[in-house]
């Protein structure tokens, strides 16, 4: 789910609805007519660069193809070819003029993809950069964004969900925040906002509202709120 303007554009997902890319005007409050995308599976990825909506991954083999959307034209196209690996339930995010792909199911790689030369590259991680900071092999990224030079992944370690920072320009991981103990929140997505990280989503019915504290990776749970869309604030 991305915000290019004044359009949302979710793409995915499981049901009926998940092969095109659905698109809601937030001026106008209501959904505009979608765009057909065929052969698309769920777990897919989705980022914005240039105000074009690129999406790469999922359960199919035409998921390894990067596909970008322009919201303005209505235009779909293929870019760069057949991509390094299949992905799904993957981190990913825009930058400046790239597109990152973050682990996801059976694999510890991150790979870039160049939104101006359409070509792909492996990301090697810096040899300074310590192990045990790095996401685990297969780590699913369920929310990720994009701070100049940061980019946070939102992960989950079984009851441990943690944000991990990666620092594109010396290719060093570090861990931002962790929550231990913590309710399911599989399929969420994340933002950035005033310093802080707000996680949205997950499959529980029931979710605390809780904020992290970056020193000492602690945090602190409030009332209970019955809502599948739950917030989650992480200074940063």
């Amino acid at each position: 789910m991305e915000l290019i303007g004044d359009h949302l554009l979710v793409v995915g997902g499981a049901g009926e609805h998940c092969a095109q890319i659905n698109i809601f005007d937030t001026r106008l409050r209501k959904w505009l007519e979608p765009v057909a995308v065929p052969h698309l599976g769920y777990g897919v990825g989705s980022a914005v660069v240039g105000g074009e909506f690129y999406f790469f991954g999922g359960t199919t083999v035409e998921g390894r193809i990067m596909r970008k959307f322009n919201p303005l034209t209505r235009t779909l196209q293929e870019v760069g070819g057949i991509g390094p690996r299949k992905a799904y339930y993957h981190g990913m995010v825009g930058t400046e003029t790239c597109v990152y792909v973050l682990y996801g199911w059976g694999s510890a790689d991150v790979h870039v993809f160049d939104t101006r030369t359409h070509q792909w590259s492996k990301l090697l991680v810096a040899e300074g950069s310590k192990k045990k900071h790095e996401p685990r092999f297969g780590e699913r990224g369920f929310g990720c964004a994009y701070v100049c030079p940061f980019i946070y992944m939102y992960t989950d370690h079984g009851a441990d969900h943690r944000i991990y920072r990666l620092n594109t320009l010396t290719r060093e991981w570090s861990k931002a925040a962790v929550q231990h103990n913590a309710s399911v929140r599989e399929w969420c997505c994340m933002a950035i906002l005033h310093q802080h990280a707000y996680v949205l989503g997950g499959r529980e019915p029931l979710l605390r509202l809780e904020r992290f504290e970056h020193e000492g990776y602690r945090a602190h749970a409030s009332s209970h709120v019955s809502c599948c869309l739950v917030p989650v604030s992480c200074h940063l």
